[in-house]
């Protein structure tokens, strides 16, 4: 009797514990959405220097917005050029850092490949390339016509 009830214990735990397992959140591949001054500059530029692909575009005259939506493998963003929009830099004569996203990072495993395409359109110089004293693996920053910023980090 008592390996019984020692057996159905185990099982209720087994069967709990999997049910707590299969309630884990994760996240799918993600995008990023930039604000953008012009939105046929920024296109041109995520297609000829990252190499994105355009998925469409959209123009909602009434109330102001263009919208394009690229991709590049399973990566994908949106760019929005808003005539309400403001360039939170433009009036920052003290140069400090504006409150909101940073910068959009991707964790890359061919990064000599970007490394070579960055110098071919002349985005960055051999002092961007730095090692992260983290894990010793290597990153870059690149900023987009509108100065956001892009890292790339060796996988």
């Amino acid at each position: 009797m008592k390996n019984k009830i020692v057996l159905v214990l185990l099982l209720a735990y087994s069967c709990y514990n999997c049910e707590s397992q299969s309630k884990k959140i994760e996240l799918s591949d993600g995008f990023a959405a930039f604000i953008v001054k012009d939105i046929k500059t920024s296109i041109d530029w995520y297609t000829s220097k990252l190499g994105f692909e355009i998925i469409n575009e959209t123009s909602l005259e009434e109330r102001g917005i263009k919208q394009a939506n690229l991709k590049l493998g399973n990566t994908k963003i949106e760019l929005i050029e808003s005539n309400s929009s403001i360039n939170p830099r433009e009036n920052n004569d003290n140069k400090k850092l504006v409150q909101g996203i940073f910068k959009v990072g991707f964790i890359v495993s061919n990064f000599d490949n970007w490394v070579d395409r960055f110098f071919k359109f002349q985005l960055i110089t051999k002092n961007d390339i730095v090692i992260n004293s983290t894990d010793n693996k290597r990153m870059l920053i690149i900023k987009d016509p509108d100065g956001n910023r892009i890292q790339l980090f060796e996988k």
